[in-house]
């Protein structure tokens, strides 16, 4: 039975033989040229490939559009933006099917990996490039999101201390782009301070790396990954009902955040808090998510569009606009509709967005560990970190001795 996947790419014209060259396969000069398909032969099994027909294609991503919003549980809130964004798609069909040693498999994987593919595999999963799952076919009924409505969320306690731990890299990634004198000194104090409230446990393998690591010897992009986090941790301490959510276009104020979750504080008022209801906590998640998808829909292929019905008929069930700003009956960016937005300001709320969803995605209970939320789309070029002069931290002042205890 021949097995069959497609292939989808954001650039035009990806030819079939260069997919096969960038991994290594050398065609002869009589084996065509795109778009014409091209073969590949692995022990007993055929392997072609061929380049979708424009025409055909249109059809098929409006169709495989309706697949994710029908059948399909989201694991990524991007991948319909980027699939609607497809201008190449290549069929891979597999002659007499799958290998049981996985050879054909490891082939399409390599594929993907060395050209960027997404990939629809023929169990009707969905991955990236690196071969981690965007969407599987949902059962059950379930719900788009994969909201599994019997998970519960994290215990409020551990809600804190994931906050804390985003907040707290956040401020050392600041400490480490400002270069005071006081530094190091500044630096031993937070390592302490992070220590003596056990948040390490909490951290994943990269932020335990990250927190070990001697300072000054962070790189520019982990000081942009760490402070996005606070954005995550906005929405985390809303859930603690320590802070209220900004707007969508608009981002944290790092000091006020540190202050309600109590970042340097002997005890912080975090840890002490009780979390929303869980239907606020799911409301919140699918509002998110309307923003995110909104959002990354419009920088795959800017264009206006009914956000307010979306609002109301999404394939998802649907979400509230409160605290959400509209215009012209889209989504709202610095007071303008987001079509005529200035390009940095959406860019920058996509950002938001995105990072915003993946904290109330783990909200939903779903996945133990902070780490296996879907990525960012994109490194920004500033990162919205906490003022290492704030008053929540140690005293960044060249005139005052550092404090040896936290405040």
């Amino acid at each position: 039975m021949t097995a069959r996947a497609n292939l989808y790419y954001q650039q035009g014209d990806v030819r079939p033989r260069a997919l096969l060259e960038a991994v290594g396969v050398q065609l002869g000069s009589d084996a065509g040229t795109a778009p014409e398909p091209v073969v590949v032969q692995l022990g007993e099994t055929r392997i072609e490939l061929a380049q979708m027909a424009a025409a055909d294609r249109t059809a098929h991503l409006e169709a495989l559009h309706q697949y994710l919003s029908d059948r399909c549980a989201l694991e990524d809130p991007r991948l319909p933006a980027t699939l609607a964004g497809a201008r190449t798609a290549v069929v891979v069909s597999i002659e007499p099917g799958l290998d049981s040693e996985g050879q054909c498999a490891r082939f399409l994987s390599a594929v993907a990996a060395r050209t960027g593919a997404v990939v629809l595999r023929d169990d009707g999963t969905i991955a990236d490039a690196a071969g981690r799952t965007l969407a599987y076919p949902a059962t059950d009924q379930e719900d788009p999101l994969a909201f599994r409505r019997e998970a519960e969320p994290p215990p409020p306690v551990r809600v804190a201390r994931r906050a804390l731990v985003l907040v707290a890299l956040a401020w050392r990634g600041q400490l480490e782009a400002s270069r005071t004198p006081v530094a190091v000194a500044q630096h031993a104090v937070w390592k302490a301070w992070v220590e003596r409230q056990g948040l390490v446990e909490e951290m994943d393998g990269a932020e335990q790396a990250l927190f070990a690591s001697t300072y000054g010897t962070l790189t520019e992009r982990q000081i942009i990954h760490c402070g996005w986090g606070i954005e995550g941790a906005a929405v985390l301490a809303w859930a603690l009902r320590l802070l209220e959510l900004p707007a969508p276009d608009t981002k944290v104020s790092p000091s006020d955040l540190a202050s309600a979750l109590g970042l340097f504080s002997a005890q912080p008022p975090a840890l002490a808090a009780g979390l929303r209801p869980r239907a606020d906590l799911a409301a919140m998640t699918a509002r998110l998510f309307g923003v995110a998808w909104r959002l990354l829909r419009f920088e795959a292929a800017p264009s206006t569009f009914d956000f307010v019905g979306f609002s109301r008929e999404a394939w998802f069930g649907g979400f509230g606009l409160e605290g959400v700003p509209v215009l012209e009956g889209d989504l709202a960016i610095r007071g303008a509709p987001i079509s005529k937005a200035p390009p940095d300001a959406a860019a920058e709320a996509t950002s938001i967005a995105v990072e915003r969803f993946r904290a109330a995605r783990w909200l939903d209970g779903r996945q133990a560990a902070w780490s296996e939320q879907p990525p960012v789309p994109r490194a920004p070029e500033v990162a919205p970190a906490p003022d290492a002069s704030s008053s929540t931290a140690p005293d960044a002042s060249p005139s005052t001795a550092v404090p040896s205890e936290p405040r």
